[in-house]
């Protein structure tokens, strides 16, 4: 089993360009991603609370076992490759 990589709290990275940027494992809390470019970023098993993707671009992103909670998902661009696969019984509040 792995351990969390970093814990990251209240930071806004809005309308940033994070391509290819992993997450995985990450805990994120109240992190702003409104209108980020997260092309084929990683947040696989990432642990997010009241994160806000509103208008993010998550073409080729992978959300697969994260855990969210309380988070924001608005007027996204995803794609095929686009992986929403989150954790069972994780759904977004």
């Amino acid at each position: 089993i792995g351990q969390e990589h970093i814990r990251i709290w209240d930071l806004d990275l809005s309308d940033q360009e994070l391509k290819n940027f992993d997450f995985s494992r990450c805990k994120l809390l109240r992190v702003k991603f409104v209108g980020t470019k997260l092309v084929r970023s990683n947040f696989e098993q990432t642990i997010l609370r009241e994160c806000n993707f509103t208008r993010s671009r998550l073409v080729g992103t992978s959300f697969r076992g994260a855990d969210l909670k309380t988070c924001i998902f608005r007027n996204l661009q995803i794609d095929d490759e686009t992986d929403l696969s989150i954790a069972k019984g994780r759904l977004p509040d």
